[in-house]
């Protein structure tokens, strides 16, 4: 009789630490299993953050891409040298009660605004034409370079966001080294862009109120006007 108690003891002893040991299987199954989840999470994770940054850039890559300084073809013609024409001097006026200056004053820094150290520019695919005079007017060349896209560069001004397209030269020659232009809107009715030049990116693009612009060669006064006043 004790023997068989003893051997139901032994048995029942046997059995527990068979099923504790069956226990911890299960736990170390279960702990393999939710580590190995975790890992392919993590690397599913990794794997759609890499591919959203491809996509960036290569959204990035395909703005740059249709760049193209051809966008910009045609002939131009510097804002600045019609700022003294008769028909433009009562711009001033109604400029300078916008900013709350006197009418001296707004010229001066209007003029400043707009200045360049050329009069026209012929745009022709790659290659810019710097003039002494409009192109109309049979302006003399004062300097050529051929440009390619560099890069795009963004910049708050005031609370808006402008960007500059900038475009390096090609050739040592070349009276400037770097072109930045802004996009043309053909929404607005005077047809004109911005622009900057210089050998000195840095520079160029730290002179805030420095906007050298040119119109169409089919501009009116009264399209210069509202530029100026709006």
């Amino acid at each position: 009789m004790k023997n068989k108690r003893k051997l139901i003891i032994v048995s029942a002893l046997s059995l527990g630490l068979v099923f504790s040991a069956c226990g911890n299987d299960q736990s170390k199954e279960d702990k393999t299993s939710n580590e190995a989840s975790q890992k392919v999470e993590k690397s599913n994770n990794t794997t759609t953050n890499e591919s959203s940054k491809t996509d960036e850039n290569d959204k990035k890559d395909d703005t740059y891409s249709q760049v193209s300084l051809s966008d910009w073809n045609g002939n131009w013609n510097s804002m600045y040298e019609y700022l003294e024409e008769p028909d433009i001097q009562p711009a001033y006026s109604t400029l300078a009660e916008n900013e709350g200056v006197d009418e001296n004053k707004a010229k001066e820094d209007y003029l400043a605004k707009r200045k360049a150290d050329f009069a026209g520019l012929i745009v022709d695919e790659d290659k810019v034409t710097f003039l002494d005079n409009f192109p109309e007017k049979d302006g003399k060349t004062i300097g050529e370079g051929t440009y390619k896209f560099f890069k795009t560069e963004e910049q708050m001004l005031g609370e808006h966001k402008i960007t500059w397209n900038i475009f390096e030269a090609t050739n040592e020659d070349a009276p400037y080294k770097y072109l930045t232009l802004m996009k043309i809107d053909p929404n607005e009715d005077l047809l004109h862009f911005h622009f900057r030049y210089g050998d000195d990116l840095d520079e160029i693009l730290d002179k805030e109120d420095w906007f050298p612009t040119v119109v169409s060669p089919q501009t009116t006064n009264e399209q210069l006007i509202d530029e100026i006043t709006e």
